[in-house]
């Protein structure tokens, strides 16, 4: 049982409230049975133990056991261009949509997992954006990906202005999924 992300709001006589974490519970008299660290059963009771003016008082809680969700995210994009040359996109776990400046033609887009390639580009002109889909890749020893899908959308500095063209390069849009 894991109790780390629990947390109990305790309310006292003088009209205090204070949030306590698993580690205070025996500070303020709190057991749960089975302990913290133990092994559960789906199905199984979960007794929280405390003391409360002159009375014990058992709570009984039903525990639904869930598997921990690891999410797997890819570490970057390579971005090919058409002269040979490339660079790299260096990728977190808040985004999911990227912008670079269109400054040369871009032939293609290689989605990471370290040096293990993951996705190849699929361009839409109409949208100009590069886009990967993660949905059929596996991701062994992880619940999911991140995100299903990553975008790179490509903007001319020429039909921007240099101020919004700077502020679009550096803003990155997070997703809500």
């Amino acid at each position: 049982m894991d109790l780390s992300v629990t947390r109990l709001k305790l309310h006292f006589p003088n009209g205090e409230e204070k949030i306590i974490k698993p580690a205070e519970f025996a500070q303020y008299g709190i057991t749960t049975t089975p302990e913290q660290g133990s092994p559960i059963q789906k199905g199984q009771k979960v007794l929280v133990h405390f003391l409360q003016k002159d009375l014990d008082i058992d709570m009984v809680c039903a525990v639904v056991p869930r598997n921990v969700i690891r999410k797997k995210y890819p570490t970057e994009i390579h971005v090919h261009y058409a002269n040979g040359d490339s660079s790299t996109i260096k990728l977190d776990k808040e985004n999911f949509r990227y912008t670079i400046p269109a400054k040369r033609k871009i032939d293609h887009m290689h989605l990471m997992d370290g040096d293990k390639e993951v996705a190849r580009s699929q361009y839409d002109a109409a949208a100009n954006q590069w886009s990967f889909s993660l949905k059929n890749v596996p991701h062994e020893g992880f619940s999911s990906w991140g995100y299903e899908l990553y975008t790179v959308v490509g903007y001319h500095r020429t039909t921007l202005s240099p101020l919004y063209a700077d502020t679009l390069h550096k803003r990155k849009n997070k997703g809500d999924a």
